[in-house]
């Protein structure tokens, strides 16, 4: 039997103790299912989109398992675009183990992460974007990160795209007639008017969505705020009292961070990407020498940089971003007060409420844009990725008609960019995209 028409289940629902869970089941087999497990299961199947309550019956022993709450979806006006059932047991251990057994026994396998919305992306109920969106819900953890999500999953960013395309499609309709039918009729004699207005449209479209990354990738993944200095700056020590954990080991031995960490921080409701690296120095010793050029490189990727500077040192600058200048450990006696900075202490809290305030500046202004529910933005690397290789395919159609190229060249740049904004949107087939993409799903959904 095809992978795409097993019938499979999951527990949909956070595993542990809790009043209700909820298993999804989804394929061919769904129908047999309620027949097979609930005395009126045909009547089930005859209500879809009703809520019933049932006993989910023991095929073997006739002994019922829980009584729960069902609905049935027929496909396929369902998620998938299968049958599927939901189930509702109450969530004991014994109870969801029992029914996953029968359900095994009977002939469905386990989900694999994201498969359920993988099904819908094929059967197309669903565009990929939407499909990131999906995923991006089920993560959300801030209400930036939400707003990301909403865009994605109700579509609005592939209505967009899918409208870009239609505006190449015309222009490639444009460019076939006069290729296919030079002297006929209204095409004999017609400019490029037609193609060229209509690719000049998609061009600025495309470049205002790639000039919307930054943003995008601020509310979908958290603003990266890189913490460098050098050894026992106090970076460490910083990190742990803004994720309110012991995260990073933290002692007077210079130089124990070797490596970077990344941990997600929230603050007020804004979610940033935090990045302990390693102290730099002058070093002869090579795995230090590479944890300082990671740590490097991690600067220059983030959105915003702090320069942790410990009494009587020299903060590290020149990154071309925004830089908040910490001088650290205001506490001890020694300590003098340098003109410029903030001076911070972990132990007394003096400087941290400013700190803050600083990072959640940093936030809203990366995502202000975003807030507008009227503003469409892009989330995710693939997403730059493609429209930049639109983007550059619609600049070659203007620098080869400007020195009056063939129709043929014209349109195979048309092509090119409506190719681009179909693999953006999923349309074209690339399954080692699709295993990495849903891969990332939690299992159940």
């Amino acid at each position: 039997m095809a992978a795409d028409r097993e019938t499979i289940f999951a527990l949909a629902s956070p595993s542990g103790r809790g009043g209700v869970a909820v298993i999804r089941l989804s394929g061919p087999l769904v129908r047999l299912c309620c027949e097979e497990f609930f005395p009126k299961g045909r009547g089930i199947c005859e209500t879809p989109r009703t809520m019933h309550y049932q006993g989910f019956v023991h095929p073997k022993t006739s002994q019922v398992v829980d009584d729960l709450l069902l609905c049935f979806f027929a496909g396929p006006a369902s998620f998938t675009g299968e049958d599927v059932l939901e189930l509702y047991p109450h969530n004991g251990p014994y109870i969801l183990e029992t029914i996953s057994r029968c359900l095994l026994d009977f002939g469905l396998r386990y989900a694999e992460p994201g498969e359920f919305t993988r099904r819908a992306f094929l059967n197309q109920k669903m565009d990929l974007c939407s499909a990131e969106g999906v995923r991006l819900l089920t993560e959300s953890v801030s209400e930036q990160q939400w707003r990301a999500a909403r865009q994605l999953s109700s579509s609005r960013l592939s209505h967009h795209i899918d409208s870009l395309r239609g505006l190449l499609i015309e222009a490639m309709a444009y460019l076939e007639a006069r290729i296919d039918f030079p002297e006929e009729g209204d095409v004999a004699g017609v400019d490029l008017f037609q193609v060229t207005q209509r690719v000049d449209r998609v061009e600025q479209a495309v470049g205002r969505l790639l000039s919307s990354f930054t943003q995008g990738e601020v509310a979908s993944q958290g603003l990266r705020v890189a913490l460098v200095g050098p050894p026992n700056a106090g970076k460490s020590t910083l990190l742990n009292l803004l994720l309110g954990r012991e995260r990073s080991i933290v002692t007077e031995v210079a130089g124990t961070t070797r490596d970077y960490i990344k941990e997600d921080c929230l603050l007020e409701g804004r979610l940033l990407q935090l990045i302990d690296t390693a102290g730099l120095r002058e070093s002869e010793e090579l795995v230090e020498r590479l944890g300082m050029e990671r740590s490097l490189e991690q600067a220059t990727q983030a959105h915003a940089v702090i320069s942790l500077c410990p009494p009587g040192g020299e903060p590290v600058t020149g990154f071309d971003k925004p830089l908040l200048v910490l001088h650290t450990k205001a506490d001890l006696d020694s300590f003098v007060p340098p003109s410029e900075g903030l001076c911070v202490s972990a132990h007394t809290g003096q400087g941290i409420d400013e700190l803050k305030a600083w990072l959640i500046q940093q936030v809203d202004h990366h995502v202000g844009p975003a807030q507008n529910e009227e503003e469409l933005f892009i989330t995710a690397t693939r997403h730059k990725f493609a429209l930049t290789q639109a983007l550059e395919a619609l600049q070659r159609f203007r620098e080869a008609s400007d020195w009056g190229a063939g129709d043929e060249i014209l349109a195979y740049e048309v092509k090119s960019a409506g190719l681009a904004l179909d693999g953006l949107l999923g349309k074209i087939d690339q399954e080692d995209l699709l295993d990495k993409i849903f891969s990332d799903f939690c299992v159940g959904k």
